[in-house]
């Protein structure tokens, strides 16, 4: 799996795909103990990308559809500094994260979540952790 090659993660999403990528980044850190930021496709190009290179993969929230050029851009700028791509989408059956067809827009960014969540669940289990038992979190919040 590339990604468990990886020392650190760009979770790219636009619009309602930057809360999916925020979401990706805590539970990255949480089950995997990996490097992870969040970003738009914009921010990437504005620093970040300066030190992206073959220890870095990049899950991307957002559609070549909804997203456009901005996330093209990015991901190609990536993947030319040797960065591994995981795309989350419905209309590329190529993508590295397959997300089932959504019947509105809106839908799609949750779908995409779950599909995180099932390739993060066997990423955990590669890196010889267990996604259920986190090390360090507390389920149970306790209010004083």
């Amino acid at each position: 799996m590339p990604l468990a090659r990886s020392r650190s993660l760009y979770c790219i999403g636009r619009g309602p795909g930057l809360a999916i990528a925020g979401e990706a980044v805590l539970k990255s850190k949480e089950t995997c103990r990996i490097h992870a930021e969040a970003y738009s496709p914009a921010e990437v190009r504005h620093g970040p990308i300066a030190i992206a290179g073959s220890h870095l993969a990049a899950p991307v929230f957002g559609t070549r559809r909804t997203a456009g050029r901005s996330i093209e851009t990015v991901m190609a700028q990536l993947q030319d500094k040797g960065a591994v791509i995981l795309l989350a989408d419905q209309d590329d059956p190529q993508a590295a994260l397959p997300v089932p067809v959504a019947t509105h827009d809106l839908l799609f960014p949750p779908l995409q979540a779950v599909a995180f969540y099932r390739f993060l669940e066997r990423l955990t289990c590669d890196l010889g952790f267990n996604p259920d038992a986190p090390v360090g979190l507390n389920k149970v919040t306790r209010m004083m």
